[in-house]
């Protein structure tokens, strides 16, 4: 992956969770050591300030993934009531 994709990427994913970017960085009620879950995999909650483009490019997926079904179904309400 170009370098400039790298950064599109972060940047859309900052653009999507700077509240909670920003909350992790001023501290938050979550403790930098306990793990969320991700697809199986454990993440330590301190990584996600700065994490790694193959997370960043799954995490972005499923949400352009989701929005598009959420849209389908808008669709397919408006044309079918």
């Amino acid at each position: 992956m170009g370098n400039k994709t790298a950064k599109g990427h972060k940047l859309a994913m900052l653009e999507i969770f700077s509240d909670a970017t920003a909350a992790m960085v001023q501290g938050s009620s979550f403790a930098p050591t306990e793990t969320v879950e991700w697809r199986g995999k454990y993440i330590l909650i301190a990584s996600l300030t700065n994490p790694p483009p193959c997370l960043i490019r799954a995490i972005l997926w499923k949400i352009y993934e989701i929005g598009w079904h959420y849209e389908l179904c808008a669709l397919d309400q408006v044309l079918n009531p």
